[in-house]
């Protein structure tokens, strides 16, 4: 369910103006690299994401072994919000 990024391998949706993961494909990069499902993008390569066109232009011309720095915010139950930075090998 959700738009799928290919060179991330995972299921995105926009929600309340966020995109969000909604889970990944088998054997996906970025599930291997650490990031979850519910993952809010904050910004790939310190370009800020604000829709899926944003992902869609900034990963383009991007090729597969190139690396790049994804910021989430992960919601935790009890220790409240969590930017993280996740090195993805495209």
């Amino acid at each position: 369910e959700g738009v799928t990024a290919p060179k991330l391998m995972a299921f995105l949706i926009e929600e309340n103006g966020f995109i969000k993961v909604a889970g990944f494909p088998e054997n996906s990069i970025s599930e291997k690299a650490g990031m979850k499902k519910g993952d809010i993008l904050l910004s790939i390569d310190d370009m800020a994401i604000t829709n899926m066109e944003d992902i869609r232009i900034y990963l383009f011309y991007k090729r597969s072994g190139e690396k790049i720095k994804v910021k989430v915010l992960r919601k935790r139950f009890l220790f409240g919000d969590k930017e993280i930075d996740i090195d993805i090998t495209l």
